[in-house]
């Protein structure tokens, strides 16, 4: 940007991000230093970032601010050619500008509500049960299937769950020949693994029942065995096979060590010993043959499924089609298709634009798709020089200790392999730099998570995992000394509820914070999930601490807006007898009604809807069922605030609420069915913004805490394994059927059992799995500034499973200082001033200063009113009435267009019938005149309010009728008396159209105001 004199270099680059947030913080960055460097004030922070831009650019200091002030001055002037923007924003240009050769609608709307679209499809899906043969019988099949498992036969949620294959960008790969194939090929795929599985159970079952049989002859029972082990192992594989285990202590030495006690009987040591090569034989045949049932029943639960996804992306295609809509997760996918193989300098000419730098922040979190779309771009950049000799450059930004992103395409390993000088771009010179300092914490803060993370690189299972937290995990400080860091151990042997001890010792904590006088708003918790997250806003909440959390910030927790969905509920179904309930309830609370809850909600619970209005009277309520359901969509929701008298209480909430409403409405075909669905789906995600609260702590989870920085962390329930224990499910590579891949259900006992390949999906999913939790691990304990306390469970020395406070607890031997009657260990020291914080005025007597403004369509601040209310308005002097008459003539040209006018007139101002009559009186007026029907018989070329350009400025004539001898008339009707002005105004219209080679017949100048009307001839 400085590098040149040019003051437009900065149109040549392009700096992507992910967030919206994180391009306004660029952009400030960026503006506030040139800012800076243009006023030539330098301090003590944009000090060493103006010398290191003089080294880089041998300019010097009076240079720089010359330069600064330039390409400022013109940004500014230009700063939509300022690129900077998130990736998703760069993508729906290119989307934009090859829309027509994707078969894209020009205008087509972008979607952020995906799962909403999908959900639609599925309905639609489920909507041909019964007509289509084929689906209703695979949907059949499906319900079948889930009964058979003792699951509910609702498919619904199922169909919905396949469905988001369609928009996760991990799955694209697979879902090509998948899509591609035929329901009947998966019917008959089922159908054959169905017949394997009952030749595989047959084949257990037989074993079982021989290798018994061998016991039953030599008189051996299931306690002549070792803890009856094995033959506890054969009675499940004769009675019920699928619940078969092959991870006991037992299995793991079932060849190295004896199948008897050291105390048996000789006769039977001596029996057992002879018969082991039966024993082995069977148990080694019950094995291989529960892996091949295992694997076709892993196959058949989701063979179904799969099916359906071809349909369902037909529907989806057809719903995003019908709603002319592009959902943000297909850009990729799109982009991907049509742009791979077009030559460079092509998308840029399309674009419009050449970049010749680029930048791309956290890179770590840019998935496959999007770095290869980006490759064209930047390969043509890098591989050429500019006119003025400067090569093209891009800068990638990135810490992959900090990808937790990887369920939605972040892939790490991609940037490492770039850093190590592999990958993409083969042949182009790179330079990887490592910034080494940490400018965010104190410095034994740094010191221990370089010492922590140093050491538990070792539990890493891929040495480039390995290598990377080696060598990332020796940060140096930024000369800001001491910080502290704490970490406690929680006894839970004696604890009743394990959520109980963590709230306590957190509260406590608080508690200690507090009382050293540090803000409560520099306080941050960081939890692993938003569960963790309520679960402590609310114990903190009824302790009396303010707290601002994610979860608190709901919408849904609103009670207005509770009130108004159980309204909504009404509106569509007044039996909803939960919503008059609930309704009933809010009002009992809200209303000071003495009557007891229980009668109260009673008498709303039986009530008809005549009773109902009769009670809401009582209350002194005027409100109409009838009334509400004839409203449209956002209205009636303002019906029910304005009628219950909501206004005063909607707080912020309520206003976000009313927005989401109304921006839900602007969609085509949306209902209150619609919206009421939509609703459930989104409520646990709408919430306000969140900002630092007035001595409010801050509750967030570790994901949405990345990129931030808090003077205090507070990290509880620290102890999270390192495997993934939630149902997942994988791709299988599989050739047999056509299929390239199937989709499983992934457990790590049974997966490695799956051949060669699947020991490989296992090895790489318990290397991501470690990576990726010791990299959350990292995210939580680099946020602190000043303060990091940790809280896990003292961890069992018998647990074998990898957690994380059995890291600590390792990390702390290794450094011998673990000391079993010890729980808290601490480094560094605390401060002993109080933390610096700004104070802010207090807000709290601003209560109740705003009030919401309810506006219905009878209640606009604009409105045409019928003549015994407002007669004023539509009488011919009235300028409204004026506006009315002018518009409603620009869509006549002759007699024959005056109902359909009328109509858009009426119905665009909601007109009442007195305005509607009056208005259809005057133009009849004008057509019947005898001076001015002739123009209205349709044989002259017509225009209505047709602009004409002059140097003086832009006319307007009411109507210009074009004459078949090249002749023209004018014609301007005036609602209002006559005025010297008007004909003034209708000759400038007259010497305009002259100028431009027309010749005059006749100007007409028509007064509305008085009846007859009158028609003057210029």
């Amino acid at each position: 940007m400085l590098e040149t004199p040019q003051a437009d270099r900065y149109k040549k680059l392009l700096a992507i991000t992910f967030t919206n947030k994180a391009v306004a913080e660029m952009k400030t960055r960026i503006l506030s230093l040139l800012q800076e460097f243009a006023k030539g004030h330098y301090t003590k922070s944009n000090a060493s970032m103006a010398q290191a831009l003089q080294d880089a650019t041998g300019l010097s200091a009076e240079q720089l601010t010359r330069r600064s002030t330039d390409v400022l001055k013109h940004l500014l002037n230009h700063y939509a050619l300022f690129h900077v923007e998130t990736i998703d924003r760069f993508n729906h240009r290119l989307l934009r500008t090859f829309a027509r050769d994707l078969k894209l609608s020009s205008n087509f709307d972008v979607s952020l509500e995906a799962p909403l679209l999908l959900s639609e499809a599925v309905d639609q899906l489920i909507d041909k049960a019964g007509t289509d043969r084929e689906i209703t019988d695979l949907l059949i099949d499906f319900a079948l299937q889930k009964t058979e498992d003792n699951k509910s036969w609702d498919i619904s949620f199922d169909l919905n769950k396949v469905a988001e294959l369609l928009i996760q960008e991990n799955d694209q790969p697979y879902l090509k020949t998948i899509q591609e194939k035929p329901i009947s090929d998966y019917l008959a795929l089922e159908k054959d693994f169905r017949k394997q599985q009952k030749i595989f159970r047959a084949r257990i079952e037989q074993y079982a029942v021989n290798t018994l049989k061998t016991c039953h002859d030599h008189e051996l029972g299931q306690a002549e065995f070792k803890s009856g082990s094995f033959f506890k192992f054969l009675l499940t594989a004769k009675n019920a096979p699928e619940l078969l285990k092959f991870n006991t202590v037992w299995q793991a030495k079932f060849r190295q060590e004896d199948l008897y006690t050291k105390t048996a009987p000789a006769s039977t040591k001596e029996c057992i010993d002879r018969l082991m090569p039966v024993f082995v034989t069977a148990y080694e045949g019950i094995k291989q043959a529960f892996i091949q049932d295992h694997f076709a029943r892993n196959v058949i639960k989701n063979l179904i499924p799969l099916a359906t996804l071809a349909s369902i992306s037909r529907e989806f295609e057809a719903v995003k089609t019908a709603q002319n809509t592009v959902v943000v997760s297909d850009f990729n996918r799109l982009l991907a298709a049509e742009i791979k193989d077009q030559p460079a300098p092509f998308i840029y000419e399309r674009l419009g634009e050449r970049y010749r730098h680029f930048f791309i922040d956290e890179f770590q979190d840019t998935s496959a798709m999007q770095w290869n779309n980006l490759l064209p771009l930047v390969g043509d950049t890098l591989s050429q020089s500019d006119p003025d000799t400067q090569a093209g450059t891009i800068m990638l930004v990135g810490d992959p200790k900090q990808s937790i992103y990887r369920w939605r395409g972040g892939h790490p390993e991609q940037f490492m392999a770039l850093a190590r000088g592999e990958g993409d771009l083969p042949h182009i010179a790179k330079a990887t730099e490592t910034l080494d300092t940490n400018y965010r914490s104190k410095a034994d803060i740094v010191a221990f998570n370089n010492a922590f993370f140093s050491f538990a690189a070792d539990i890493l299972i891929d040495p480039a995992h390995q290598t990377l937290y080696q060598k990332g995990s020796q940060q140096k400080n930024n000369q800001r000394q001491q910080g502290y860091v704490q970490i406690d151990f929680l006894d839970m042997a004696d604890q009743e509820s394990e959520s109980a001890c963590y709230q306590d010792a957190i509260l406590q904590q608080i508690k200690d914070i507090e009382a050293r006088q540090v803000a409560l708003e520099d306080v941050c918790i960081l939890t692993r999930n938003n569960k963790q997250c309520s679960m402590l806003g609310a114990y903190l909440s009824a302790h009396g601490f303010a707290v601002v959390s994610e979860e608190a910030l709901l919408i849904k927790h609103d009670p207005v807006v509770s009130a108004l969905m159980h309204v909504a509920a009404l509106s569509i179904s007044y039996d909803d007898v939960m919503a008059r309930v609930e309704l009933a309830r809010y009002l009992h609370d809200t209303q000071g009604v003495s009557e007891a809850l229980f009668d109260y909600l009673q008498q709303y619970r039986d009530a008809t809807p005549r009773v109902f209005e009769q009670q809401l009277n009582v209350l002194g309520i005027d409100f109409s069922l009838e009334t509400l359901s004839t409203l449209g969509l956002y209205e009636r929701f303002e019906y029910a605030i304005k009628q219950f008298g909501w206004a005063p209480k909607a707080d912020g909430f309520v206003t976000a609420f009313m927005d989401w409403v109304f921006q839900f409405s602007k969609r085509p075909q949306a209902s209150i069915w619609s919206l009421m669905a939509y609703w459930e789906q989104q409520k646990e995600r709408l919430s306000l913004s969140s900002s630092k609260g007035l001595g409010a702590i801050t509750l967030m989870t570790i994901h949405k805490a990345k990129g931030l920085e808090f003077p205090v962390v507070i990290f509880p329930f620290a102890d999270m394994a390192f495997s993934d224990t939630k149902a997942r499910k994988v791709w299988y590579p599989h050739r047999e059927h056509e299929l390239d891949y199937l989709r499983l259900n992934y457990d790590k006992d049974h997966m490695k059992l799956y051949g060669t390949e699947g020991e490989q999906i296992h090895q790489e999913k318990k290397a991501t799995e470690v990576f990726d939790t010791l990299n959350l691990l990292y995210v939580a304990l680099t946020r602190a500034e000043n303060e990091l306390y940790i809280f896990c469970k003292k961890p069992s020395e018998t647990g074998q499973a990898l957690t994380a406070n059995k890291i600590f607890w390792q990390f702390l031997e290794a450094k011998n200082l673990w000391s079993d009657s010890q729980l808290r260990y601490h480094f560094g020291a605390l401060a002993l001033e109080a933390s610096e914080h700004i104070a802010t005025e207090d807000i709290s007597d601003l209560d109740g200063a705003f009030t919401y403004q309810v506006i219905l369509p009878e209640s606009h601040p604009i409105s045409f009113v019928g003549a015994q209310r407002r007669p004023e308005l539509w009488s011919p002097a009235a300028d409204g009435f004026g506006s009315l008459f002018h518009e409603f003539m620009a869509l006549i040209k002759t007699p024959e267009d005056q109902a359909e006018a009328l109509h858009k007139i009426t119905t665009h101002y909601y007109l009442d019938k007195d305005l509607a009559e009056a208005l259809e009186a005057s133009v009849q007026s004008v057509l019947l005149d005898p001076q001015l029907s002739a123009l209205f018989d349709g044989t002259d070329r017509v225009h209505c309010e047709q602009s004409i350009i002059t140097p003086e400025g832009v006319l307007r004539p009411d109507r210009i009728n074009y004459h078949q001898d090249g002749s023209y008339s004018l014609i301007d009707y005036k609602t209002g008396a006559p005025k010297p002005q008007d004909e003034a105004q209708i000759s400038q219209y007259a010497q305009a159209l002259t100028a431009m080679g027309f010749s005059l017949r006749q100007k007409l100048l028509v007064y509305l105001k008085d009846s007859p009307i009158v028609v003057k001839n210029l």
